[in-house]
């Protein structure tokens, strides 16, 4: 398995991270320049694109196939993400607080909620972007199976918007990403994220920072 990672220049303790050197860093049209060479090599190389990070080269990759089919996992460590039927829950970021937490026995939970139906079918979606598991489309049929409605169907604003910007192709049974798609895949997770969701998540943080 080979991943193509952007280098991540968001913390101050990185050396890069110091006006001086921006100079010496790649642009956004240079980064989709070198993405798609490393897409090219590794496709002529044999491998196969399964997101828009992860190249492998024989067989499937089980853990993207259980995220895109919504099975239930247990996250464990900092920052880590859990699953389970009906509601989800992440773990602190911030090892003193995930530490201190597990040292009182409790659990090192930060926040938490109940999934609803119209939740489930976003996250669906968002998993299906994320861990396609080498097909990199929407599979309609699947998603009629689950929820009893087409994705086209229940997002169509969505839909319409992303076909508009060249990011997804629409038939009736899938929807594809074109490769525009697939470099700019956030764009199209937070495109079906839920607004009520994110309002809340806001409302949480500015809390935080109030507090803190």
């Amino acid at each position: 398995m080979v991943t193509v990672q952007p280098f991540s220049n968001r913390h101050p303790g990185i050396r890069f991270h110091n006006p001086e050197y921006k100079p010496l860093l790649p642009n956004l049209d240079q980064m989709i320049e070198m993405y798609g060479l490393a897409c090219q090599r590794l496709t002529e190389a044999g491998y196969t694109q399964t997101s828009r990070h992860q190249f492998i080269k024989e067989g499937e990759h089980r853990y993207e196939q259980k995220i895109s089919e919504g099975t239930a996992r247990l996250g464990i460590g900092a920052h880590s993400i859990s699953l389970l039927p009906g509601s989800t829950y992440k773990n602190f970021t911030a090892l003193k607080e995930y530490k201190d937490t597990i040292r009182k026995g409790e659990l090192p939970i930060e926040r938490g909620f109940k999934i609803s139906e119209n939740e489930k079918m976003r996250r669906q979606v968002i998993d299906y972007l994320s861990a396609d598991c080498g097909r990199l489309s929407l599979n309609e049929k699947e998603f009629l199976e689950r929820f009893g409605q087409r994705i086209q169907d229940r997002f169509p604003d969505e839909v319409q918007a992303l076909k508009k910007e060249g990011l997804i192709k629409v038939s009736k049974d899938k929807i594809d990403l074109t490769p525009k798609g697939v470099y700019f895949t956030s764009v199209l997770q937070r495109t079906f994220y839920n607004p009520e969701f994110m309002k809340k998540k806001e409302e949480i943080y500015t809390k935080k920072l109030l507090q803190s």
